[in-house]
């Protein structure tokens, strides 16, 4: 995966809140942005989006379906 082509890679992913924290660090770690103090995890995608930073989820049945708009939000 080369680092100008993160959004290309992922513009079709969908998945849960704590998939969506481990997609997050990777491509966190793709275009090197890592920071120590940031570490996206589960807990922290909900909190996002009780807060409002994060756009609610799609919801199939009881199952909470996130995409890339919250990956690319969640690293702006």
């Amino acid at each position: 995966m080369k680092v100008n082509n993160w959004e290309k890679d992922y513009r079709a992913w969908v998945g849960t809140a704590a998939e969506l924290a481990v997609v997050a660090q990777e491509v966190i770690e793709i275009v090197k942005m890592k920071d120590p103090d940031v570490c996206p995890n589960e807990r922290l995608i909900r909190h996002y989006v009780q807060k409002g930073v994060l756009s609610r989820p799609l919801r199939k049945g009881r199952e909470s379906h996130f995409s890339f708009q919250q990956l690319a939000n969640i690293l702006s």
